[in-house]
């Protein structure tokens, strides 16, 4: 994921092999993998160096974040995959705060029904799957069918 967001070329075996054989890296854009993630890693690429047509800030700038992990016995999500999703969330510009204070809250507990207490009435509650759409695309992913309880404000 981090591949991506930070517009890596993600290419085939043989890149290195034909690089290897021509004693040089040869141009990255002959040899680019059909992966699902090329099309994700090509908009982030356009963004980093500034020839985006379409984005002129990260995905999440400008927005309060928040990650809930949950806070049924044994819903809360490993330290490793908060830490992925953390990690998500600041590349994409986000800046990490508490739930009262987010615009868009981060659900780890897939099982999670309601929305987390406390929250501001217009702060949306998203399944962690949104952001990890978001990020492989580098394209604002529609909430709506990530939404936990009830509808809140808009992303």
């Amino acid at each position: 994921m981090l591949a991506v967001l930070h517009g890596a070329y993600l290419l085939t075996p043989e890149y290195v092999t034909d690089s290897i054989a021509a004693g040089r890296w040869l141009d990255e854009d002959k040899y680019l993998a059909d992966v699902v993630f090329q099309a994700g890693a090509e908009k982030a690429r356009e963004f980093l160096s500034g020839t985006s047509p379409s984005q002129s800030t990260s995905l999440l700038h400008g927005k309060k974040v928040a990650i809930y992990n949950g806070k049924r016995a044994g819903g809360a999500a490993s330290t490793e995959t908060y830490q992925v999703v953390r990690r998500i969330c600041q590349e994409l510009g986000g800046t990490l705060f508490h739930v009262s204070e987010a615009d868009i809250v981060i659900v780890m507990n897939d099982e999670e029904a309601s929305r987390p207490s406390g929250m501001k009435p217009s702060a949306i509650a998203v399944r962690k799957e949104w952001l990890f759409q978001t990020a492989s695309c580098y394209e604002l992913q529609d909430a709506a069918e990530h939404l936990v309880g009830r509808i809140g404000g808009g992303v």
